[in-house]
Parts: C-alpha cells; structure tokens; sequence
C-alpha cells in the first residue's frame, strides 16, 4: 500500500454527494489496521465536520431508482461554494 497522500501534495478537489452535500477532499490515507485506502472528507456547509470513507466507496456508485448512479460526482470550486 501507499503511504498516506496528504493534500499539501495534490490538487484541491471538491465533490456533490449524489444526496446533494458538498464536500472539500482533506486527504487520501490508510486505515491502521487493514491498511484500506481511505478518503478524508469534510463538509462544506453546517459545522463543517470532516468525515472518512473507504476510497472504493467513495469513488463508487450506488443504486438509485433502478440507476447506479456515482456516490460523489467532482465539481469545480466555483460550484463547491455557490449557494
């Protein structure tokens, strides 16, 4: 596994939560204990908590009536903080 990515290395990127939340990507980072790539993410609205997912998570898709549909889709920085 690689080691952790940290953000000072790598372009921001912002996200869209296919439920509609906006998200910064803090991060990509291991796991301790089974060593899975995971995704550190925090919100960009409310009081900003920051969150991690399993990288094939957050990069994957879900079911959405009867679609599969991307779990988070990028977005540009001037989408990430308009209202």
């Amino acid at each position: 596994m690689a080691p952790v990515e940290n953000i000072k290395g790598m372009e921001t990127r912002y996200f869209r939560h296919f439920k509609g939340g906006k998200y910064k990507l803090v991060a990509i980072g291991q796991d301790s204990e089974s060593l899975e790539n995971v995704v550190v993410y925090q919100a960009l609205y409310g009081d900003h908590q920051i969150w991690v997912r399993p990288m094939d998570m957050f990069f994957g898709t879900v079911e959405r009536d009867g679609h599969a549909i991307k779990r988070f889709t990028e977005i540009t920085e001037e989408e990430a903080y308009e209202k």
